[in-house]
């Protein structure tokens, strides 16, 4: 496979946001984000598992007719191929524009202040910014220790004719991007492979074959 590592110099000529893993029509809808960014001729990338999901989520079909040249929907696209894919772009949505309905969610709204996901890790490992919430406390925890960058969904669509600027912005704040360089390899898989395989030979390494 090829070698998959984070960009040292994104390109900034051009901005890309991308949306991997689910999506729907109730919480998880991300339809008024990809109308905001393709309206700022941001370029947006869905990744699907498969193509059932467009039926699950029509709104893509009709929003790729408004926006042909803008939103780029693809399906099928996983492991190292995804992640050298995402690694050009700038942008990572989290699938939450909306929040008001987590009261009526009980628990479950405990459970999103205090859970993240994996797409949040790969939008830092590969040094995106992450489209999150001020609600999701645990998300921001880690974007902040590991020097990722953020853009909140409470003030995103306030930036109605300077997103591109306020996203070009986050590559320029040397304080993250040093903590950013520092930690990098906490997400580097073959680095996590060889520190796994160490700890095996020191802790069981009379119980391992010869």
């Amino acid at each position: 496979a090829d070698e998959v590592k984070p960009l040292k110099t994104k390109k900034l000529e051009e901005i890309h946001a991308v949306s991997v893993g689910w999506i729907d029509n109730d919480i998880c809808n991300i339809s008024e984000t990809i109308k905001f960014l393709c309206g700022q001729n941001i370029f947006v990338h869905i990744f699907l598992s498969n193509k059932m999901m467009l039926k699950k989520v029509p709104y893509l079909k009709e929003l790729k007719k408004i926006y042909p040249n803008y939103l780029i929907i693809k399906t099928g696209v996983f492991g190292d191929e995804l992640k050298n894919e995402i690694s050009k772009y700038h942008l990572g949505i989290s699938p939450h524009q909306t929040h008001e309905t987590y009261e009526k969610l009980h628990y479950k709204s405990s459970y999103y202040a205090n859970c993240s996901s994996n797409r949040v890790v790969d939008f830092i490992s590969y040094d995106l910014v992450n489209l999150t919430s001020k609600k999701y406390i645990y998300t921001n925890h880690i974007i902040n220790k590991f020097g990722g960058k953020k853009i909140f969904y409470e003030d995103f669509f306030l930036y109605k004719d300077n997103l591109k600027k306020i996203i070009k912005s986050k590559y320029d704040n040397n304080k993250d991007n040093n903590k950013y360089q520092k930690n990098k390899n906490f997400f580097n898989d073959e680095l996590k492979s060889l520190k796994l395989l160490n700890f095996i030979k020191s802790n069981f390494k009379n119980n391992l074959p010869v």
